[in-house]
């Protein structure tokens, strides 16, 4: 199976908090950050699986997205193809 990236451009399918209905749209923008911040260093992708972060060493990603919100990753339930 090949790896599935997620990039800017990349179209996903994401959750907000407390609303169960899915949305979808682009990623504008990825930051690896500090658990629990929205703000951190840029990326330039990051492998779907591993999109919620490693919690371990205190890390997970944010995304911008093209339609004024942004998530978590751990909200994001798929990619669009």
């Amino acid at each position: 199976m090949a790896k599935q990236i997620i990039k800017i451009g990349t179209k996903v399918k994401y959750r907000l908090h407390g609303d169960r209905t899915p949305k979808t749209a682009k990623v504008v923008g990825i930051e690896e950050c500090e658990c629990g911040e929205k703000y951190g260093e840029p990326v330039d992708e990051v492998e779907f699986r591993y999109r919620a972060g490693n919690f371990a060493k205190g890390v997970e990603y944010t995304f911008d997205l093209d339609d004024e919100h942004w998530c978590h990753g751990e909200q994001i339930i798929g990619i669009v193809e």
